[in-house]
């Protein structure tokens, strides 16, 4: 659950970038 949770945290944080860098 914790491995589950740790990915879940990395791809927000990461799509958020992606995101705030396509803007």
């Amino acid at each position: 659950m914790t491995e589950f949770t740790t990915a879940s945290f990395i791809l927000d944080y990461y799509f958020y970038l992606t995101f705030r860098n396509f803007i």
